[in-house]
């Protein structure tokens, strides 16, 4: 009886020293990696390919590849509906073409007389932009690289790039504020905005994230691109 009795009381200890040694036998889950805060992954991991690079820096801001029209068209397909030769002329020189060819003229009355500028480009260059918008728009292409979208501003963000806009933070290389150019409705302005360039309001539903920011970090616009 007293052995029995001994066994009863030891019992509890017994089964929580069992089941903590099983539980020990557990591997413990490695920690998943962090996630890139504010980065698409396809953005941050995909290596840009020269083309693409220059891509982004010269055409992103008013051309997509699949993704839908921004200020110019959506530049999918394009080598299926105009000549390999014409469209090395338009990307070489938009501004003759726009003057003189048929087919220009009606893209520039069906984006309501928005012209591309002439973008400096070597003949190397305009060989490259024509073969890529052929291969992406087949396959994957990284044409925005790597950006923080802006659904992860924070407070601070959006009140120093009000500061900005306004001139109450000076632009590092000394030009004019946005302002002097622009205006957008909301930015709770002393001063109404210029009128020399479009106004603003709606500009992130017609460019999207990636767009804008392409916009803003190599301008396709002539005079922005200088200032």
């Amino acid at each position: 009886m007293r052995i029995a009795h001994r066994l009863l009381r030891s019992f509890p200890v017994l089964l929580v020293a069992t089941a903590a040694g099983a539980l020990a036998q557990i591997p413990t889950p490695a920690p998943a990696p962090p996630a890139t805060a504010g980065v698409p992954p396809t953005a941050a991991d995909a290596v840009q390919s020269p083309a693409e690079d220059l891509y982004a820096r010269k055409c992103g801001s008013c051309h997509t590849v699949g993704k839908g029209v921004r200020v110019g068209p959506d530049l999918k397909d394009a080598h299926k509906r105009r000549s390999h030769a014409w469209l090395e002329a338009f990307v070489a020189a938009p501004s003759t073409m726009l003057d003189t060819d048929p087919d220009a003229r009606n893209l520039l009355a069906d984006f309501k007389g928005v012209r591309m500028p002439d973008l400096g480009l070597s003949a190397k260059d305009v060989t490259s932009l024509v073969g890529l918008i052929a291969r992406c728009s087949s396959e994957p292409c990284n044409l925005a690289g790597k950006f923080t979208p802006a659904t992860v501003a924070t407070d601070r963000d959006v009140a120093h790039g009000r500061d900005l806009f306004l001139g109450l933070q000076p632009l590092k290389a000394g030009a004019a504020p946005c302002l002097s150019c622009h205006t957008v409705r909301g930015v709770k302005s002393a001063v109404p905005g210029g009128t020399l360039a479009k106004d603003l309001t709606n500009v992130f539903a017609r460019l999207g994230d990636e767009g804008l920011d392409t916009a803003l970090a190599n301008p396709a616009f002539p005079l922005m691109n200088k200032l």
